[in-house]
């Protein structure tokens, strides 16, 4: 005979109903983990895409009204809204340099590195406009700014190693950005031979062009120093030679348009001197006529050489360089950089997006780089 146990079916019909009831609080929590990846894969295409919008917006901006835009605030044309997600982007550009040589006159300053084989260009005409809401220059001209020709002066000087140059809100930032170490340039005070042990050559070559209202696009080449004989004094550095570098006094190779350094005008290799071609004298050398005008000036760099030594093996990450724009008076122009920066922010709920490109800047007025060695 059989004995019933009592209570058995209460309790396996309560274990049925917990695992039942485990099975659906289990597929309920897959199905809100589900809902919530769906949810998040939805706000970060939606944050993609709203960072994206102010990007593209700066980047037109930046196309239709030149090199060394320089939007940095938050005025609202900045503001882009997208009422369907309820989100907003503020974007913004830089393209002028910010920093200046407090310790004299507050002139605007770069201090960059020349990589190997780096063509460093920076135009010298530029939208000043301080945001989007403002006519670019394609219709009011007077949106435009550049330098004075006859009284600012641009002056660029070559160092052995950045713990030379003269102390700025620009060196800070340059040690910011590239963090390198003191002793990485170190190599540049030797026998360095810059990837070849043969004959002295030079190391950078560089120019200045101008459009002149008439006689088209005019490039300034320097004639000193192209037999790399070591042409060295104060402002007149004309080429700058490899010996140039490792055995002049760091800081003492100095380029400056206020110099009479003597060169040639191309096309038609006209003799000039810089002051005469940055000035836009007309009648003194030829190259201007009465009546002429000249404008977007440009300034190109270009490194030649290898920065490597083929005996110790020794490598640098570039040539130290200072870039200045000297202006009468204590409020500098920020002239361009050789390069852009966009930034575009988005915050959607608790998420939330930064895209930041650095984009170089181009900077071609329709001439060609000329190299020309007797």
């Amino acid at each position: 005979m059989k004995t019933k146990i009592e209570g058995i079916s209460i309790f396996i019909a309560m274990g049925t109903s917990l695992l039942v009831l485990s099975l659906a609080f289990a597929t309920l929590t897959s199905i809100a983990r589900s809902i919530d990846q769906a949810s998040n894969i939805q706000r970060s295409t939606q944050l993609f895409f709203a960072s994206e919008s102010g990007a593209e917006a700066a980047f037109f901006h930046h196309n239709s009204r030149g090199a060394g835009v320089n939007f940095i605030g938050t005025h609202p044309t900045q503001s882009i809204a997208h009422p369907s997600i309820n989100a907003t982007t503020n974007w913004t550009i830089e393209g002028r340099t910010s920093q200046v040589d407090s310790a004299l006159n507050n002139d605007a300053t770069i201090v960059d590195i020349l990589k190997e084989g780096q063509t460093y260009k920076v135009p010298l005409q530029w939208d000043k406009s301080t945001n989007p809401g403002e006519n670019p220059p394609s219709i009011s001209s007077t949106q435009y700014d550049s330098p004075d020709n006859s009284y600012d002066s641009l002056e660029i000087r070559f160092f052995q190693t950045p713990a030379d140059i003269p102390s700025s809100q620009a060196l800070t930032d340059f040690e910011t950005r590239y963090g390198f170490q003191s002793d990485a340039f170190d190599p540049l005070k030797g026998s360095f031979d810059f990837g070849d042990n043969g004959d002295e050559a030079i190391l950078i070559d560089w120019s200045i062009t101008r459009k002149n209202s008439v006689q088209g696009v005019q490039t300034f080449i320097p004639t000193n120093n192209q037999d790399c004989a070591g042409y060295i004094s104060g402002a007149g550095a004309g080429y700058i030679c490899e010996d140039d570098i490792k055995m002049t006094p760091s800081g003492a190779l100095r380029i400056t348009t206020s110099d009479s350094l003597p060169g040639k005008v191309l096309p038609g290799s006209k003799d000039t001197s810089l002051d005469y071609f940055w000035d836009c004298l007309a009648g003194a050398d030829k190259t201007v006529l009465i009546g002429e005008t000249c404008s977007d000036y440009q300034l190109t760099i270009r490194s030649l050489l290898k920065l490597n030594d083929t005996v110790s093996g020794a490598k640098v990450p570039g040539i130290p360089f200072q870039l200045k724009l000297q202006v009468p008076g204590a409020i500098p122009k920020h002239f361009p950089l050789n390069t852009y920066t966009v930034v575009s922010d988005v915050e959607l709920e608790d998420f939330s997006q930064r895209i930041e490109i650095e984009i170089p800047e181009r900077t071609s007025i329709g001439a060609f780089d000329y190299v020309i060695f007797d």
